[in-house]
């Protein structure tokens, strides 16, 4: 039985959540059947945060500019299908306004050549481990 109106917007400002006929089913499970999404979780999500604040964090960052102009020069130079897609000039100016397409194509595809002789070996062996997983 759908909800009146009113009682929809109760629920919406109570908890967030918006009224759907799944509610009504006893066997749906809200948690359980909750779908995540992987690309912008792994790539948009882990993958820029690891780059952007933990080695690029303010203080200590663990590459400058001539490790960024390096990262470039390498992408740049390696061939890859067409279909695949490109990461654009952007790398080289801190990964600016990567999409999550662009941070999956980068982590999958780039970083394990890019990040060689620019990261320390321990954390190059953590970014591989992280790549290998997803």
């Amino acid at each position: 039985m759908e909800a009146s109106p009113a009682s929809q917007q109760t629920r919406y400002s109570k908890h967030g959540a918006r009224y759907s006929v799944l509610h009504d089913l006893e066997y749906f499970d809200y948690v359980r059947f909750f779908p995540i999404d992987p690309m912008h979780n792994l790539y948009l999500g882990t993958a820029k945060h690891v780059m952007k604040n933990v080695w690029q964090k303010e203080g200590s960052p663990m590459f400058n500019d001539e490790a960024f102009k390096k990262m470039q020069a390498k992408v740049d130079s390696m061939i890859t299908p067409q279909d695949i897609g490109r990461i654009p000039g952007k790398i080289s100016s801190n990964f600016s306004g990567f999409t999550a397409d662009q941070w999956q194509l980068w982590t999958v595809v780039h970083s394990s050549y890019a990040l060689q002789d620019v990261l320390e070996d321990k954390h190059l062996k953590c970014w591989q481990l992280f790549y290998h997983s997803v």
